[in-house]
C-alpha cells in the first residue's frame, strides 16, 4: 500500500505551490506569458524544478526545449479551477481576472474550460452567495459587448450552471 504524506502545513503549502505552478503553465499555454504576468501568476523554479514537475507526467519538454502540458485537458481543468477559485472567493477581482472570465465565456475554443467551470459551479449550494457577485456591475460592463455570443455558446453547450451564474450577475446588478 502507498503511504500518503502526513497532512502538515508544510505539505499543504507544497501542494498549493505545485497547483499554482500547473495553473501558471496552463495560463501560458492557453493565453500566453504576458497574460500570466497580468494575472500576477509566478513560477518558483527553485522550489519546483522543471525536471521534478516533468517526472509527474503533466508537463513535458517539446522538441524546441520549451515547457508545455502533456494534454490540453489538464490546462483546461487547471484554468477552470483557478477561475472558480476567484469567482467563489474574491469580492473585487482584478481587471485581468475579469478579462480571463470574459475570454473563457466568449471564445469558442474554450469549450472544455466552460464545461469544467459549469461542473464546479454545479457543486455550489447557493450561486447567489458567490463573492464575485459583489462586483457584478464591473463584470457585466466587461461582458456586455459579448453577451449574445456568451449566452449563445452556453445555451448551445447546455451549461445551465453558467447560465444561472450569469443571471445572478445581472440580478445583483439591478
Amino acid at each position: 500500500h502507498a503511504k500518503f504524506p502526513e497532512k502538515t502545513v508544510e505539505n499543504q503549502n507544497k501542494r498549493k505551490g505545485l497547483l499554482q505552478t500547473h495553473v501558471y503553465f496552463s495560463i501560458i499555454l492557453a493565453f500566453g506569458e504576458d497574460f500570466a504576468d497580468e494575472l500576477g501568476l509566478t513560477y518558483d523554479d527553485e522550489e519546483w524544478p522543471l525536471e521534478e514537475i516533468a517526472r509527474g507526467g503533466i508537463i513535458k519538454y517539446n522538441s524546441e526545449g520549451k515547457t508545455e502540458l502533456n494534454h490540453l485537458t489538464y490546462a483546461d481543468y487547471f484554468i477552470a479551477d483557478y477561475v472558480f477559485d476567484f469567482i467563489e472567493n474574491l469580492k473585487k477581482p482584478s481587471s485581468a481576472q475579469i478579462e480571463l472570465l470574459k475570454r473563457i465565456l466568449s471564445e469558442e475554443k474554450f469549450q472544455i474550460m466552460r464545461m469544467f467551470l459549469d461542473n464546479v459551479i454545479q457543486n455550489v449550494e447557493n450561486v447567489e452567495n458567490l463573492k464575485i457577485l459583489q462586483s457584478s456591475d464591473k463584470i457585466c460592463k466587461s461582458l456586455s459587448d459579448d453577451l449574445s455570443i456568451i449566452f449563445g455558446l452556453i445555451v448551445k453547450e447546455n451549461h445551465s450552471n453558467l447560465f444561472n451564474f450569469l443571471l445572478q450577475l445581472n440580478i445583483k446588478r439591478e
